[in-house]
């Protein structure tokens, strides 16, 4: 069975379009988060638990898929944390994470941070689905 065999220069020029577009995935990820933190700064906010983490190796960033209640009905989400070498935090599945939800909508869920990490150590160039 045999691959796609690719020039030299063919594969620096593959290696350099990847990289740009994980730099341009990641810059509209923090533009986007930074949108929904601010459009969801005076909804509730609520504790939910890490249900599962999912590396996605093709783009440097884990898929986060969590789980909160209100009034006793259960909701759920999922969240994008991009690489940060300079943020070595593990999230792991059953990890306490600080929520908001929409007040009129709860099934509308912002990912604000792990209940573990302090304000300033949040999970930086993330991004909500």
């Amino acid at each position: 069975m045999g691959g796609l065999a690719l020039l030299p220069w063919e594969r620096w020029a593959a290696r350099l379009l990847h990289w740009m577009a994980v730099a341009i995935a990641r810059q509209a990820s923090r533009l986007r988060r930074w949108w929904s933190l601010s459009q969801s700064a005076a909804w509730p906010e609520v504790e939910g638990t890490v249900e599962q983490v999912i590396w996605d190796s093709s783009w440097p960033r884990d898929e986060i898929a969590y789980s909160y209640c209100i009034e006793g009905a259960s909701y759920s989400g999922y969240h994008y944390a991009w690489f940060n070498p300079s943020n070595r935090s593990q999230v792991r599945e059953g990890d306490k994470a600080l929520l908001r939800y929409k007040p009129n909508n709860p099934e509308e869920s912002v990912f604000v941070r792990l209940a573990s990490e302090s304000r300033e150590g949040s999970l930086m160039g993330t991004e909500n689905r």
